[in-house]
């Protein structure tokens, strides 16, 4: 049974290398590329978890921008509305990468798990938010100095 679980995650860890949703969610990105071509190379379980980290703090930051240019696009009523929407999705992002990582706690595989979960769901948000900001194509960008 423990081998079988081993043979489990490892094709689960495999599976997201190889066909991770950020790899083809996001628009892709040189650095982003060469981040999971260190995951890729990653020898050793803390390199990958290391590896896999950094994935997921770039796609974080991502987001943020994504986030940040959807906003310029909005009025204030939407922008409220935006960031109440904001706050319950990362509520539900930590909940999800917690469910994901629980099946594989104590574990030193746990860390890989999570980050790519979390940078699953990242990436798909974020093509979402890339989508939304795609059909405000007509919409003009409100800038600080403008009254909204």
């Amino acid at each position: 049974m423990t081998r079988l679980c081993i043979f489990l995650v490892l094709v689960f860890a495999v599976g997201c290398q190889q066909a991770a949703p950020h790899e083809t969610a996001v628009t892709p990105d040189p650095e982003l590329a060469q981040l999971e071509a260190a995951l890729a190379a990653a020898m050793t379980q803390t390199d990958m978890n290391i590896a896999s980290v950094k994935i997921a703090e770039f796609l974080d930051s991502k987001l943020a921008s994504v986030e940040k240019q959807v906003a310029r696009k909005l009025d204030n009523v939407e922008q409220e509305r935006f960031a109440e929407f904001n706050e319950r999705w990362r509520r539900y992002r930590i909940q999800d990468v917690q469910f994901w990582a629980s099946f594989y706690e104590g574990g030193t595989i746990q860390p890989l798990v999570a980050n790519n979960a979390y940078s699953a769901i990242t990436a798909q948000r974020i093509t979402e938010l890339e989508d939304l900001l795609g059909s405000f194509a007509g919409r003009a960008t409100i800038t600080p100095d403008e009254p909204r």
